[in-house]
């Protein structure tokens, strides 16, 4: 099956076209959903502004395990959060 397919599929078997669920939809698909669903809430869209990052996480958070692989969610959140703390350490002259 193509990964493309796939990348509107639910870990809770919600989604669509095959309703798969869980580990049997393929991990690039499940790290696709996870991280354009992060990029669309974080961007300004033609019909809304673009959320705070903080508040896209946290979005992320809640639907682990519904809408979105835990483990994906998870290394997101690592992943962003890192990428935050580095931030903020170089604006502070660090």
């Amino acid at each position: 099956m193509p990964r493309s397919r796939s990348k509107h599929e639910h870990w809770d078997g919600k989604g669509y076209p095959d309703n798969l669920s869980g580990e049997r939809i393929p991990l690039a698909s499940r790290v696709i959903l996870a991280f354009d669903a992060f990029h669309a809430m974080t961007s300004d869209r033609p019909y809304r502004r673009a959320i705070e990052v903080q508040a896209a996480l946290e979005e992320l958070d809640e639907n682990a395990g519904e809408q979105f692989d835990p483990d994906t969610v998870k290394a997101l959140l690592e992943i962003v959060g890192s990428h935050l703390s580095a931030r903020k350490g170089s604006s502070r002259g660090g």
